[in-house]
């Protein structure tokens, strides 16, 4: 009927934009009470498709971040092994952190990357992620600064946007992962 109207059932008070006689709470709509004021409906096949494109938002833009990040790793560049660098001279090792712990965080973000743009295990990369960048973000806050080489923060807040994603990933999946299975019943 595309005009508004109010759904008949008693749990939906909402004004709803009517299509082909289902609201969007897939109840039969009474077409006969119009609506003073115009109301805004996102019919299922909509909701579904927003949240589907979100969902892929949240696993590719960690994914992308990860894997742009396996260049500088690999490579050896100047601002990687200055990190790396960094956290041997903190910690006192000698030569552990650099060039181990730098190929070892890339081989671990390639793997992370990958499994988020797996969709069907995309909830294991997320937490492999959300490991690696909790990582990133403490070695950032109590060793490097916001600021590393005058970047401007920029991989710091990189790596605090890819720390958000993968939380809501892992929190949107959290019945699928054995170790949050049993805390989240």
């Amino acid at each position: 009927c595309h005009r508004n109207v109010l759904c008949h059932q008693r749990s939906c008070h909402r004004n709803v934009l009517c299509h082909q006689r289902s609201c969007h709470r897939n109840v039969l709509c009474n077409p006969s009470k119009k609506v003073k004021r115009r109301a805004f409906c996102i019919f299922d096949t909509q909701f579904i498709f927003m949240s589907s494109i979100l969902s892929h938002a949240l696993r590719y833009f960690p994914a992308v971040i990860l894997l742009q990040t396996l260049f500088f790793k690999f490579s050896g560049a100047e601002v990687s092994i200055y990190i790396f660098k960094s956290i041997d001279d903190y910690m006192h090792w000698n030569h552990v952190m650099e060039p181990y712990g730098r190929i070892g965080t890339g081989v671990g973000e390639l793997i992370a990357g990958l499994l988020l743009l797996w969709p069907k295990n995309s909830h294991y990369g997320a937490a492999l992620s959300l490991g690696l960048i909790t990582g990133a973000l403490i070695t950032h806050l109590m060793i490097l600064g916001i600021d590393v080489k005058g970047d401007g923060g920029k991989v710091f807040y990189l790596a605090v946007a890819t720390f958000i994603c993968n939380i809501i990933v892992v929190y949107q999946s959290r019945k699928s992962l054995p170790i949050l299975k049993s805390i989240f019943k």
